[in-house]
């Protein structure tokens, strides 16, 4: 018998629609410049959702800051808005399974913090889906490593995120 439901629909983006959105603060040396299609950016983040309409001056100028965001985090939610995954930097290793020599023990560590990082930065910019997905991989690092995360790092945590965050 022939499938008679329509096709799912997907949604087209317009590649023309940009956002620049300018990530670090202005002084800051680590400042980074991405131009984003809106589609692309307004995608699962309600945060910018509202900064992208039309209401709003970012909405007007096309021109997003994110002055308390960091480059590597953004760079992986970018990552994760055009791939639906958590894709650490090419620069993090990971140990293999069993490894429990003090450099693998650092390698995880240092992919615990860059995901935090990143979650910090889609609970504020509202994500929740993104926020999931950097849940279940540190999760995965955590397994992986046997390693659990510094005090300095869950404190950063707890002070960088939103009363509602589950976190």
């Amino acid at each position: 018998m022939p499938d008679t439901k329509q096709p799912y629909k997907r949604h087209k983006f317009k590649f023309n629609d940009e956002f620049k959105v300018v990530v670090g603060a202005d002084v800051c040396v680590d400042t980074q410049s991405y131009n984003v299609p809106k589609n692309v950016l307004v995608k699962s983040s309600d945060f910018l959702r509202k900064a992208c309409n039309k209401e709003w001056a970012e909405g007007q100028t096309k021109v997003v800051h994110l002055p308390e965001a960091k480059p590597k985090p953004f760079e992986i939610y970018l990552q994760y808005l055009y791939s639906g995954d958590v894709v650490l930097a090419e620069e993090i290793k990971f140990p293999a399974a069993g490894d429990k020599s003090e450099e693998a023990r650092e390698d995880v560590t240092k992919a615990q913090v860059l995901v935090i990082d990143s979650y910090i930065l889609a609970d504020m910019l509202l994500d929740i889906d993104a926020k999931n997905a950097l849940v279940d991989q540190l999760v995965f690092l955590t397994k992986r490593g046997r390693s659990l995360l510094p005090a300095s790092v869950i404190q950063e945590l707890f002070a960088a995120t939103t009363k509602e965050s589950p976190m």
